[in-house]
């Protein structure tokens, strides 16, 4: 989602820069419908193809939305869902978390991926 528009990225484990590309692509529109961006994420995460695939949903918002997404985890329970806070600046409003935890997400914030400390995600991935 960016805007109104959805779009749907199937990425495979062999191309580890198409994840890059896809975010790249995304840009910052603006004005998501986050509430039904989630819902939809969940939903085909939720009913992807059964097997030993992990149902996964990653989340990258700045949280800047007034949607309630409580709830909407505990339809998909299966789906692990792990929210990313893009928001930078020097005005933070620090909405992500609040997010993450409606989710049972895990959060990490998009400077702790560039973290050059060894092992600093596998410290932060507690979910919330």
């Amino acid at each position: 989602f960016g805007g109104a528009d959805v779009s749907i990225q199937p990425l495979s484990r062999s191309a580890p820069t198409a994840l890059d590309r896809a975010i790249v692509a995304l840009g910052a529109a603006g004005a998501t419908p986050l509430r039904r961006a989630v819902e939809l994420g969940l939903s085909l995460a939720g009913n992807g193809p059964l097997g030993s695939a992990e149902r996964r949903l990653v989340l990258l918002t700045d949280g800047r939305t007034r949607d309630d997404l409580a709830g909407l985890a505990a339809r998909h329970p299966s789906v692990q869902t792990t929210l990313i806070d893009c928001e930078r600046g020097p005005v933070r409003l620090a909405r992500a978390r609040r997010i993450a935890e409606q989710l049972a997400a895990t959060y990490f914030h998009v400077d702790e991926l560039a973290s050059p400390t060894p092992g600093a995600l596998r410290r932060s991935a507690a979910p919330l």
